[in-house]
């Protein structure tokens, strides 16, 4: 569970959860950028993420959570999916989750594809509001017709950028970090059975990166023993 930047040996340690389009990202990136990582589950179902163990890791009780650990044995704990994904990009110096950092309007338009899936369409429909707005009458369609409401404007937005940005991938023929965030989301708004016919050049998109071995959903939402 190492890797080696400019003679700085680090090792990664990832809290995640099958079901985190979050921590999904995580694991994506990852395995794009060749860093190896030890994964300890949080089985967020049983409310493992609620304790007070976990809580000293993350006081946010939220997954992903990211335990890096240097050449010195100093350890560094990153939680929000973002501010990792950056930090991957950043310790391996070079432009491999976005363009190159002498054309600043084109990282510009990444992270903004970025945003709406990280920023516009999840918070809004993250596990915990969801199910308070399914409580609110105890209506489990509630909760459906929050969700679906979100992701539809969220890849409405999405959709319209791809006329002017996308390619074979989000962002031209290659990937980027809004592809990392892209196929999670898409694959959830499936599981969630939104009507996906108004997205077509984003489904077209997501079909081309699921041909990828690293956008495999079997090899980003990994089961494994859970952590106490």
């Amino acid at each position: 569970m190492s890797t080696t930047t400019e003679g700085n040996h680090r090792t990664f340690l990832l809290y995640t959860y099958f079901g985190s389009t979050c921590s999904a990202r995580i694991i994506i990136a990852a395995k794009l950028l060749g860093i190896h990582l030890e994964l300890s589950h949080v089985d967020l179902a049983q409310g493992s993420h609620q304790s007070d163990s976990f809580g000293a890791i993350n006081p946010s009780h939220a997954v992903p959570a990211l335990v890096v650990r240097d050449s010195e044995e100093k350890e560094t704990v990153l939680t929000q999916s973002i501010a990792i994904l950056e930090y991957f990009e950043e310790i391996n110096m070079g432009s491999l989750l976005l363009p190159p950092a002498d054309h600043p309007q084109d990282r510009a338009k990444v992270r903004e594809l970025v945003g709406i899936i990280a920023s516009d369409i999840f918070p809004p429909i993250n596990g915990r509001l969801a199910q308070k707005v399914r409580r609110i009458r105890g209506e489990v369609k509630d909760q459906i017709e929050w969700v679906h409401g979100i992701m539809a404007a969220g890849f409405a937005s999405y959709e319209a950028l791809l006329k002017d940005c996308g390619g074979k991938y989000s962002f031209g023929d290659k990937v980027t970090m809004a592809d990392v965030c892209l196929v999670p989301a898409f694959d959830m708004a499936m599981g969630y059975k939104l009507d996906l016919t108004p997205y077509p050049t984003v489904k077209g998109i997501y079909d081309e990166l699921i041909k990828l071995d690293v956008f495999k959903k079997e090899n980003w939402a990994v089961k494994g023993e859970m952590s106490e």
